[in-house]
């Protein structure tokens, strides 16, 4: 295919031998004075249509062609980007510890209910006795059916796997389909579909959100609605938008809203370039099959779930405050970039999760995102969309690197009006829409590039195409892909195939215990779900047995006044401290007489942790060996003036020894003194929190503690590690021990 606008010379024609003119031709194309030459001579575009190619219209066989090549490439750039994923394909599962195994019990679930021919929106292997919904659970429904067949054929691993590349194939052609739909340009459009599988965005959920990943469906329907806005299609390209749409929504209700921005966006700045030119027969009848084939086909999914969550009172939700994007995170690397340790890792200070909070713009597709919509109309409605996507990732009120300002923002005003957006919680992941906007004016730009470097030769017209989207590919490039696995104890295999009905107490933490229940598929006391009935929540931790083992230690903390750090404590806790392990954490003001150098000496014999001003600078990392203490210093710049300190320490013995010793500019070492500290009040001093836990029982005994277990039909408990519970009290037998888990069993009579 030709450069778009341009003619190219022969193939054979090697670069060296062009002509020093045709080179400055190239250049003189993106200078203004001729861009409004070109705009003479050939028509604009104002509006949101495709450019039009100079080649001929494409064939049938040449279309099948081109999605084919769109499909191979979006394959290969997924296996690139989650290598060396497919090199454990079947035994390491893409992404951490936490909510891919969650997501993959899903799936499991969703495959014997329907062959069992249940309710697959209602699970009673989840939240024993009672069972929950899971209408307001985060399911990749798309993803789920694809995977049906595989089950029995694929590892459970191998199956998540599978949907992740497919997901990731997925989005990445959504994004070519859109790119040619707008500028008619086979070879942007794969270089475009190919970078948007390393944006931060994405990077970030790969390591936990499939349905997060599973972009394409959306990026799909915006093909379309461009097509409705054009006119072009009629009631087909309605349709095709509902069906993507529809399709889009049951993988996340995140992408209803975000559908709903990209359409007031597009359809606003039509309707503000055409007034009531705008309104058709035929865009009617297009808009009204999208809404009709929509409703139609998530009505049954939509409307159950509106109901539910009324019905009950959930527990989940995030809190928007928290989960916005950072103003830093828009021209700061995230910890998910290679090279997010730039500047100390400065996103580890931001709020929620530092992974997911990635909305870095880049230059380089900044650059050409206003190239382009400095050349083509077209492409400014993509523009602003970037601007409303970014806005809106910050949430309710400006965030400065890490602090919270009274500066609100958009979103706050939004969320206090639309439902949808208090229901979502994590503005953050707005950001998908920055990185849509950006991508969708960045193919303009890379056009008008195009266009002018093939005047110097069609080779130089594709590397104008190449050469950006490297180098904006090094600025995205995420760190090496993240994959991860639990063990798999063999008696939950032999759990699978015993016919017996009876349920599970898995108390080895939230998460664990989703892998486990995927591999034995029986009812577990407890769960992890996006949304859950707080009352559920509420029994575990009110049934005095299943309290006792899934909350083992009760926390006890105290709070008081010390001069200094300065403690060597031999035998019992100070204070009314129960004996034990203890922790202690220390915060306050340290008042810095002159500016300069001083060292800081932190002694301590267990673990201990010194960080001044928010920063870590010395560390203890391990216990020192008995009756020993170990030493970390540390040389800190400082300013005349209050400096925030805080220390941490871990006692774990009988004996404990913790000091903080200082020498300030000119003077010998010394304890820091009661004087240099002031607390949170003002006062002489620093704060103290020593907090320890307490083993906790159920007061039932050993045989009422049996029976309460046998009552709720649980033949099995699993633990981390050992439990005062289920050892002490309740004497369980161990009959498993090994690959990180306990397992004990409930006898059946005492």
């Amino acid at each position: 295919m030709s450069p778009v606008g341009g003619a190219a010379p022969d193939d054979c024609t090697p670069l060296s031998s062009l002509s020093r003119e045709k080179w400055r031709g190239a250049a003189r194309c993106l200078t203004p004075r001729a861009a409004r030459v070109i705009s003479r001579r050939t028509p604009s575009t104002p509006q949101i249509e495709r450019a039009a190619p100079s080649a001929p219209t494409s064939t049938k066989p040449s279309r099948l062609l081109r999605e084919a090549t769109f499909l191979g490439v979006g394959l290969a750039a997924a296996l690139l980007v989650t290598w060396p994923l497919a090199t454990v394909f079947a035994t390491r599962i893409c992404g951490d510890v936490e909510d891919p195994y969650q997501t993959l019990w899903g799936m499991r679930w969703f495959r014997d209910a329907l062959m069992a021919g249940r309710d697959p929106f209602f699970t009673d292997r989840l939240f024993h006795p009672f069972g929950t919904t899971l209408r307001l659970h985060a399911i990749d429904l798309p993803s789920t059916f694809l995977v049906l067949p595989l089950w029995g054929w694929l590892s459970e691993l191998a199956i998540y796997n599978f949907a992740v590349i497919v997901a990731l194939t997925v989005a990445a052609y959504g994004i070519m389909r859109l790119v040619h739909e707008l500028t008619g340009d086979a070879l942007v459009a794969a270089a475009l579909g190919a970078l948007s599988l390393v944006v931060p965005y994405q990077s970030a959920h790969l390591r936990a959100h499939l349905y997060y990943v599973s972009t394409g469906w959306l990026a799909l329907y915006v093909t379309y609605l461009v097509r409705v806005l054009r006119g072009d299609g009629g009631s087909a390209s309605g349709i095709n938008a509902g069906v993507a749409l529809a399709i889009a929504a049951l993988t996340s209700w995140y992408y209803v809203v975000f559908a709903a921005v990209v359409t007031l966006v597009l359809g606003g700045y039509e309707l503000v370039r055409r007034g009531f030119g705008l309104v058709t027969g035929t865009r009617l009848g297009a808009a009204a099959a999208l809404v009709l084939t929509f409703g139609v086909l998530v009505a049954p999914i939509l409307l159950p779930m509106l109901r539910t969550s009324t019905s009950d009172d959930f527990y989940g939700a995030h809190n928007s405050t928290v989960f916005s994007a950072d103003a830093y995170a828009l021209v700061v690397p995230n910890v998910a970039q290679w090279w997010g340790d730039v500047r100390g890792g400065r996103a580890t200070r931001w709020s929620g999760n530092p992974v997911e909070n990635g909305n870095y713009v880049g230059m380089t597709m900044l650059i050409l995102a206003l190239v382009g919509a400095r050349r083509a109309a077209a492409a400014r409605p993509f523009l602003v969309l970037a601007l409303v996507g970014a806005t809106l990732s910050l949430g309710p009120f400006l965030r400065l690197d890490g602090r919270v300002t009274t500066v609100r923002l958009p979103y706050g005003y939004l969320e206090e009006r639309i439902p949808a957006l208090a229901i979502t919680g994590v503005p953050v992941r707005f950001g998908h829409l920055m990185y849509l906007g950006l991508i969708g004016a960045a193919a303009f730009g890379l056009v008008r590039l195009r266009t002018c470097a093939a005047r110097a030769g069609r080779a130089a017209g594709h590397l104008a195409v190449v050469v950006p989207i490297a180098i904006a590919a090094v600025e995205y490039l995420p760190r090496t892909v993240l994959t991860s696995a639990y063990a798999l104890p063999p008696p939950l295999r032999a759990w699978a195939d015993d016919p017996a009905p009876f349920a599970v107490l898995d108390a080895w933490d939230e998460f664990r215990p989703m892998w486990h229940a995927t591999i034995h598929r029986k009812p577990i006391v407890g769960g992890y779900l996006a949304r859950v009935p707080r009352r559920l929540m509420q029994w575990r931790y009110e049934h005095p047995v299943v309290r006792s083992i899934v909350a083992p230690d009760r926390l006890v903390t105290t709070s008081q006044v010390d001069p200094s750090i300065d403690f060597a404590w031999r035998g019992p806790n100070p204070g009314a401290l129960a004996p034990g392990p203890l922790q202690i954490g220390w915060g306050g003001s340290l008042l810095v007489p002159v500016a300069g150098s001083y060292d800081f000496w932190l002694v301590a014999n267990d673990q201990a942790r010194l960080a001044v001003d928010g920063r870590e600078v010395a560390t203890i990392a391990a216990p020192c060996p008995a009756g020993a203490t170990c030493e970390s210093k540390a040389t800190v710049a400082l300013t005349a003036g209050a400096h925030r300190v805080n220390v941490t320490y871990t006692k774990r013995r009988d004996d404990a020894d913790v000091h903080l010793a200082w020498a300030p500019p000119g003077r010998t070492r010394e304890i820091v003194p009661h004087d240099a500290w002031r607390t949170a009040r003002g006062e002489p001093g620093i704060d103290a929190s020593y907090a320890q836990r307490i083993p906790r029982l159920s007061g039932l005994g050993r045989d009422a503690g049996r029976q309460a277990l046998r009552d709720l039909a649980i033949r099995y408990v699993i633990t981390r590690t050992k439990n005062a519970c289920v050892e002490a009290e309740l004497a369980l037998p161990l009959v498993y021990d090994g690959q990180g888990v306990r397992i004990y069993e409930v006898p059946a009579v005492s």
